[in-house]
């Protein structure tokens, strides 16, 4: 009865100890399993070996490492490149159970970690950040004048016989001025020529009839120029070829093209051509054989030209780039520097927040904005307008170019830095990028002006205050990284206008502290399959055109295993600053069910909006928020709140409208200018476990 009582007391242990002991290490299990999947899965979807090998450290620094009687398999989830699904299997010992002969109980147990990226945002294509284009076409047109005049006459020393008939039109034989001695010089003047003030002077021609009653080689007539009534020559003086004795030979002196031909001792300007200023001096070089020397006809005959210019304005909804054209996605890529304000738009890049409490923007963040490129084998990065030059209003609804301009003070120097990092296969490690190149000084300190496209001082030259006429060769043009060809994965494009501008030196300290400016520009990614887009956030200038219709911008693209069963959070910042008399009412528009359509949503607001001068601070089930009534907006320096849930069909009927894309709808009458923060995000850990 003993024996019997001490095996069924060993049994009762076994039960009570070997199984409590199993169930606390399956939880064990369970544990290691959760964290090897949460750890590898921020490598995901583009380095599986790293993730695998994090994922099996994690389990090792947990208690099992993999080998022998523990198997730790990592695995890329088939249906979700996101997903890294991880399996441990291991042997937990028994006590008691080993007087019945088990030694150990098997134990496995499985978890799911799925790393949720940034929603890609603005741009579904190989470009991000095009809108539309005007600029002035300047035309210049040359006008020359040819000025022909007929001399009066002034005496001097060897006057030459009848000097008045000189200046005699045609060729009457008995009208000549004669001379028959070898040195004889007769000047001319009172040439009566208009007025050729504002011309730009381009030649000066002599020419006049002349012969000789017998003649050699050795017959000639030289001509002087003087500019001031004879006080002063021309170092040049002309020859004729030879005199002939024929009647109505014409001889022709000096250029239509060059003043230069008269020599390079005096400067001509306008009033070198006054009456008695200036003057032609004739001398009859006689040589052996030469007879009486006839002139009749002799002109002056002045040649300049004016330059008249006509500007005209042209309008293109997009730019090309080498013969393709990149149509409008109706904003520019912006960035406004940090001495600006968040309340003019931009809610990261400013360190102020002018006008509101705190002064200081709390969400300032010095490291810009980022753009993820998808980058195949040999493609290139190009950014268009990168610089800084400022430029004017259109005069219709936003700017010439890009846009560029001052906010505050003109003339205070701008710095944009662009930094290209390789991420590695790692978007969400910054830590784990690799820097490729970095535009350091490049378009740093410009405070340049475009004159032909800046007003309003266009007229008088004179520009912005404190600027100067002048801007980088990338002006209204892109720029190709000098990088090379790129080997094929994914980059991220970083866009900067404060201190931390790679190589950080403590130089950079007050880059851009005292500049309020926003500068404009476009990127592009060259080779084929790439795309580019904005990282979870950006910040984008709108031009907008006036018109009836809604204008759409692609905001953000969320796929169905992104999206299925979640809340699509849409965070809007300071729009509506569209100008004097504007109106502005904004949808959002869904993907789902494969077309584009109006959806309802929620929306809340934080402490800045003023209710009632456009719209509610915060509506449940609206269709639209009106962000401007003419031209006084609700939501100046404040954030809207939008959300919308996007239920457990999403994407199953009718799949969605380009893989996802969420678009913003935009309709403004009077058209304007706005630059905006877009934000969004789907509700939900970044890295989480899927539960079974």
């Amino acid at each position: 009865m003993f024996a019997l009582s001490i095996t069924l007391f060993v049994a009762l242990c076994a039960i009570v100890v070997d199984i409590s002991f199993y169930w606390v290490a399956t939880l064990r299990v369970q544990r290691a399993a959760d964290a090897a999947a949460l750890a590898g899965a921020v490598y995901l979807p583009g380095d599986t070996t790293t993730a695998y090998s994090v994922a099996r450290t994690s389990a090792t620094e947990n208690g099992y490492p993999d080998g022998g009687d523990v198997t730790v398999t990592p695995v890329q989830d088939a249906g979700d490149p996101r997903q890294l699904d991880v399996t441990i299997s291991a042997n937990v010992p028994a006590f008691f159970a080993r007087v019945v002969g088990i030694t150990s109980f098997p134990v496995t147990r499985a978890a799911k970690g799925v790393y949720v990226l940034p929603v890609p945002m603005g741009s579904p294509l190989a470009y991000y950040g095009v809108g539309d284009f005007s600029v002035n076409t300047v035309t210049t047109v040359t006008n020359p004048h040819t000025d022909v005049s007929r001399p009066g006459y002034t005496s001097s020393s060897g006057a030459w016989s009848s000097p008045e008939r000189g200046w005699l039109t045609g060729t009457s034989a008995s009208r000549f001025t004669t001379s028959s001695s070898n040195g004889q010089r007769q000047a001319w003047t009172a040439f009566n020529i208009p007025s050729i003030s504002g011309s730009t002077l381009d030649g000066l021609v002599v020419s006049f009839n002349a012969k000789v009653s017998t003649a050699s080689s050795a017959c000639r007539v030289q001509a002087e120029l003087s500019w001031n009534g004879g006080s002063s020559w021309a170092n040049v003086p002309l020859e004729t070829g030879t005199l002939t004795t024929g009647n109505n030979v014409n001889y022709t002196l000096g250029s239509a093209s060059a003043l230069a031909a008269w020599g390079n001792n005096h400067t001509w300007a306008a009033g070198d051509f006054a009456n008695n200023r200036l003057q032609v001096r004739l001398t009859y070089l006689k040589g052996s054989g030469c007879g009486t020397l006839s002139l009749n006809t002799m002109l002056v005959t002045v040649h300049s030209h004016t330059v008249s210019t006509t500007s005209s304005m042209t309008t293109t909804h997009g730019v090309s780039d080498g013969g393709t054209f990149l149509a409008s996605q109706g904003g520019w890529g912006a960035i406004i520097t940090k001495g600006g304000n968040e309340q003019n738009g931009d809610a990261y890049a400013p360190a102020n927040n002018g006008g509101y409490s705190p002064a200081n923007n709390a969400k300032y963040d010095a490291s810009g904005y980022m753009y993820v490129t998808q980058l195949p084998s040999g493609g290139t990065v190009k950014v268009f307008d990168p610089g800084f030059c400022a430029m004017g209003s259109n005069g219709v609804a936003g700017s010439m170019g890009a846009g560029d301009h001052w906010i505050g003070s003109s003339g205070t120097p701008v710095s944009t830095y662009y930094t290209l990092w390789n991420t590695n296969g790692k978007v969400g490690l910054p830590a784990a990028w690799t820097q490729v190149y970095t535009s350091g000084t490049k378009f740093e300190n410009q405070k340049g002006y475009d004159p032909a496209n800046t007003a309003p001082n266009v007229a008088d030259g004179s520009g912005p205050s404190g600027a100067t006429d002048s801007c980088d060769v990338y002006h209204n043009t892109w720029w190709t990284l000098p990088t090379g060809a790129l080997g094929g994965g994914t980059y991220v494009l970083q866009v900067q206008t404060s201190k931390t501008r790679p190589p950080a030196s403590s130089a950079d300290a007050s880059i851009n502290d005292g500049t309020n400016a926003e500068n404009m520009w476009a990127i592009e990614i060259v080779g084929s399959g790439a795309n580019v887009y904005g990282n979870g956030r950006m910040t984008v200038y709108n031009n907008l055109q006036a018109s009836g219709a809604g204008q759409q911008f692609y905001l953000a693209k969320i796929d169905q295993v992104t999206g299925i069963g979640k809340t699509a959070l849409i965070d809007l910042f300071d729009p509506g600053d569209l100008g004097s008399g504007a109106n502005g009412v904004l949808q959002i528009f869904s993907p789902d069910g494969g077309t584009p359509h109006a959806v309802t949503f929620d929306y809340t607001t934080d402490g800045n909006c003023v209710a009632g001068r456009s719209d509610d601070c915060s509506g449940t089930g609206v269709s639209q928020i009106q962000t401007s009534k003419n031209g006084s907006s609700s939501f100046n320096n404040t954030w809207i709140h939008i959300s919308t849930p996007l239920g457990n069909t999403y994407g199953q009927a009718g799949g969605l409208w380009q893989g996802g894309w969420w678009q913003i709808v935009y309709t403004t009458p009077q058209g304007g200018n706005d630059t905006t923060t877009w934000q969004v995000s789907v509700v939900g850990n970044p890295v989480h476990l899927l539960v079974p």
